[in-house]
């Protein structure tokens, strides 16, 4: 028997407010119509896989997030993840990277506890592009280091 056929109660939200792991408030929005127009946020999820060889390693996946549910008094988000990880360093030494969202409803729609949310993320439409491609920009908090480190390079080229 399924959970359902219990009389189990879900409950969804289209917002749920949490603190990141350093203690700042967070908002997340996964609403079809936020003052007209659609609001889904984008965060950098947490998971860990099994590789080749059997042993578990951490990855982390750009996901669309498209509800809040709680089941069994757990609050989870569900999400829509991309079809490959996304590595974080990566992003810093490019600024932007493109990231394909899944579409298979079997791997790529999950639920996930709200604290395997590492943080936001800026993601926008590839226009121009697939209507599954997305770009991702690296955070605002991070601009600084990722432009300072721009300049040291031309400084050191230079000699300056």
């Amino acid at each position: 028997m399924n959970d359902f056929s219990q009389g189990y109660l879900i409950e969804g939200y289209t917002r749920v407010t949490t603190k990141t792991h350093d203690g700042t408030k967070l908002i997340l929005y996964a609403h079809p119509n936020f003052q007209g127009k659609k609001w889904y946020d984008w965060a950098y999820v947490h998971f860990e896989e099994l590789n080749s060889s059997g042993e578990a390693i951490k990855t982390y996946y750009p996901s669309k997030i498209l509800d809040f549910v709680t089941i069994h008094g757990i609050t989870e988000a569900v999400i829509q993840c991309s079809e490959k990880p996304l590595i974080w360093s990566d992003l810093e030494e490019k600024f932007i990277l493109k990231t394909i969202i899944g579409t298979n409803i079997n791997v790529s729609y999950v639920t996930v506890p709200i604290s395997l949310l590492v943080h936001p993320l800026c993601v926008i439409p590839d226009y121009g592009g697939h209507s599954t491609s997305f770009i991702v920009v690296l955070p605002k908090r991070n601009w600084s280091r990722y432009f300072g480190d721009r300049i040291m390079t031309k400084f050191d080229k230079y000699n300056l």
